[in-house]
């Protein structure tokens, strides 16, 4: 980027233009002329390059800066803001509270501490070989550095670095699209035999470094002023052109930003910043973004999902967007209601009372009942969320659960032509336009635990059982800390490593229905959790009874259908009248064996989790393995395979998970690049040929570790001791047929 795009970029190109002679004349005035005596507010630009090190660039920078700070407010007025700031030199000592040194940092004069929330510009200095090349090494300290103060700082637009490479002076600018470079010009001289020579040039590059400091910090860095710790922000304007004030008292449209609500910020693209704060007697929370302007404003989102009448999201005081475009990012404010804590952290301090069980069932089916209606209300209204997490579903202090941080969101074709006119014309944006943009490159969004399948698996045009899968890791997560009373981020279900593993694990992971809870480290022996997690189990994965997990890492579209009857059985008759009125008295109302034998099921699976609460079954670290087969036609595929089969391991990756010894299978561990395994891969949950068409098997053998003594496991021993009497008898005849046809010469001996 050159000088003179970077100043049109800030709006500077006009007071740059004012400014430029006089900048030259004072810059002309501190610069040490021929024979002349030097004093302390004159520069002397002259090193010596072959022997200069880091720190003697840093020592002439800082004279530099001492120079044009002698010079009195009368000569120019810019000097009143440069002296706003104060440059220290780092290279001996760290930036509080961090083990950060930069070379050179430059302070607000207001503020008192000298940490990173108080950093103005960044100054690093290199002497490298090439001049032109900025070293991945240098490039990645300034980024370091630049994404420290990006944390720190929440009023930011930019965070500036001066870079010094010898005698060259670049400026770079960090903004949410990544660093732009703008070389400044020469800083200093060889030797003095080239000073005469060099100082027209010089006396721009300097001109503009002295523009440049002494900008203030609202047009140089932030988008409000920041000299002073702001407290208060004061919004205005409409939602297609807001604006932005500092207030240093409260007042009725005042917001504090004193109150940080932890959140991790990256060093550039999509970005949030999050304050506990009040508006007017209600407590609030306000919402700074970065978003590409490709994306849809969150605001105009949530706007849509009001006007849909959609439950369990936050009430929206005001909202706007600040800056339209800057290097491709939006800036936008949301100022809405407080939802309380997230459900995470609400189930870690209920599970650690006493008598808790009821209460964290009744929580987790209502998390599961309203945010299944949230989620399929805003998809009646056009709109789905893309990034369900344990952090963005939330609880109450009346137990009232919210859906937050629609800003991954996606608005769809169906939104009403009524909805899309009252959206382009309160924020000025073409709605379809960006919906059309969003389907070209509706890709990975989220949070990488939750995930679904196909979405790790980098398909486009997501549907809402993404959002009901991740729903369903969720549930599995908060349940994760009833069990360890943490999250379990160490199970294998929500271990993270590339996406394409990560699909792969899942699928296999919940193709044993009685067993994936134990994976995402959380146990369903509990009635109320495992009959709650396995209908959103079925509602996602499974189709016809069967389960269709596998097919989901194909790069194909979405071919599942909702299952009514399961949604009312989550949801409750309530909700779901709400979600589908219409078809409250259409619900499969025939099924009423299903029901029942549902009802024998649950009954079932109570009886035995008491039998295993009471015999305090054993858990063992065991191993899956998915192994990637052939692909083969669906029709073509087997649906058992008994004979032996050499299985060949080109590429695979292995799961520790605990499962319960109490099972009568047990899973194999196999290690190497490659191996061959006599072993007969078991089709998977009576669909195996799903599964070998889709490219993945199970290997499922016995193990020999310790085992609980319950009914099934007393059932499987007495019928495989069966077998072998049965199997022993029946070679023992044998044998004495033999040995009779012998000796009568019986020709059937020699065969």
């Amino acid at each position: 980027m050159h000088f003179a795009r970077m100043l049109g970029t800030l709006g500077l190109q006009s007071s740059y233009a004012a400014s430029e002679a006089d900048c030259q004349r004072i810059i002309d005035g501190i610069l040490v002329k021929v024979a002349s005596k030097h004093d302390n507010r004159s520069y002397n630009p002259v090193i010596r390059m072959k022997d200069v090190k880091e720190a003697a660039l840093v020592e002439k920078f800082q004279l530099f800066v001492a120079c044009c700070s002698n010079i009195s407010e009368q000569e120019h007025p810019l000097v009143g803001c440069l002296k706003e700031y104060r440059f220290e030199n780092h290279e001996t000592r760290n930036v509080l509270g961090t083990s950060a040194k930069p070379d050179g940092v430059f302070y607000y004069q207001n503020h008192i501490t000298e940490t990173f929330s108080n950093i103005h510009v960044i100054v690093e200095a290199k002497k490298q070989p090439c001049g032109i090349r900025i070293s991945n090494q240098s490039l990645g300290q300034m980024t370091h550095y630049a994404q420290m103060v990006w944390e720190s700082q929440p009023t930011r637009l930019f965070v500036p670095a001066i870079f010094l490479n010898g005698a060259l002076m670049d400026v770079l600018l960090f903004a949410r699209s990544g660093y732009w470079r703008v070389s400044l010009g020469s800083f200093a001289c060889d030797t003095a035999k080239n000073y005469m020579a060099a100082r027209r040039t010089l006396l721009d590059s300097l001109s503009r470094l002295f523009f440049l400091l002494c900008q203030p910090s609202e047009k140089f860095g932030h988008f409000v002023d920041a000299s002073s710790i702001p407290c208060f922000l004061k919004f205005g304007g409409t939602k297609s052109d807001s604006s932005v004030s500092v207030a240093n008292t409260p007042g009725d449209d005042c917001v504090s930003i004193e109150s940080r609500i932890g959140r991790e910020v990256p060093a550039h693209r999509r970005a949030a910043f999050l304050f506990d704060t009040e508006y007017g007697s209600a407590r609030a929370v306000l919402k700074l973004s970065w978003t590409p302007v490709s994306r849809q404003p969150e605001g105009a989102l949530y706007d849509i999902l009001h006007a849909g009448n959609v439950e369990c999201i936050p009430k929206i005081f005001k909202s706007g967007i600040l800056i339209s475009n800057f290097l491709g990012y939006r800036l936008e404010y949301i100022l809405m209601e407080h939802c309380g804590r997230p459900v995470l952290d609400v189930f870690k301090s209920e599970s650690e009372t006493d008598n808790c069980e009821k209460t964290l069932v009744r929580l987790a089916s209502d998390v599961s009942s309203k945010i299944c209606a949230c989620l399929l209300q805003a998809e009646k209204a056009g709109v789905y969320h893309r990034d369900i997490s344990a952090g963005n579903i939330t609880v109450d202090q009346n137990g009232s659960v919210y859906l937050i941080d629609w800003g991954y969101g996606k608005a769809l074709h169906t939104v009403s032509d009524r909805v899309k006119s009252n959206v382009k014309n309160d924020w000025a944006i073409d709605l379809d336009k960006l919906t059309r943009n969003e389907d070209a490159r509706d890709g990975m969004t989220g949070t990488m635990y939750y995930m679904g399948i196909r979405v790790l698996m980098g398909n486009s045009n997501r549907s809402i059982f993404e959002d009901l899968e991740s729903l369903l890791y969720v549930i599995l997560g908060v349940l994760s800390c009833v069990s360890t009373g943490r999250f379990a981020a160490d199970a294998p279900g929500f271990e993270i490593s590339s996406n394409l593993k990560s699909a792969y694990a899942k699928a296999g992971i919940m193709s044993d229905p009685s067993n994936f809870g134990i994976c995402f480290g959380a146990s369903l022996s509990h009635c109320g959790y495992g009959y709650l997690v396995r209908k959103l189990y079925s509602l996602v994965f499974e189709q016809e009874n069967n389960y269709i997990g596998f097919l989901l890492l194909r790069k194909q579209p979405e071919t599942r259908t909702m299952n009514h009857r399961l949604l009312k059985e989550i949801m409750g008759d309530n909700l779901y009248g709400r979600c589908f009125p219409s078809q409250t008295t259409t619900v499969d109302s025939s099924s009423s064996n299903d029901m029942a034998a549902q009802g024998q099921e649950q009954g079932q699976g109570q009886v035995e989790a008491a039998a295993e609460e009471r015999s305090g079954s054993l858990l063992a670290t065991q191993t899956v393995v998915l192994v990637p087969m052939p692909i083969a036609e669906p029709e073509r595929a087997p649906a058992t395979m008994a004979t032996p089969l050499s299985i060949p391991v080109a590429s695979k990756f292995t799961i520790h998970c605990p499962i319960p010894t109490s099972g009568a299978d047990r899973f194999l561990a196999v290690s190497g690049d490659k191996c061959s395994s006599p072993i007969s891969p078991t089709p998977i949950i009576n669909r195996g040929s799903s599964a070998l068409a889709s490219g993945m098997v199970l290997l499922n053998v016995s193990s020999s570790l310790p085992q609980t003594s319950d009914s099934r496991k007393r059932k499987a021993d007495r019928e495989y001791d069966a077998a072998s009497r049965a199997s022993k008898s029946k070679r023992t005849d044998s044998n004495a047929s033999l040995e009779s046809s012998r000796e009568n010469n019986d020709p059937a001996s020699n065969t």
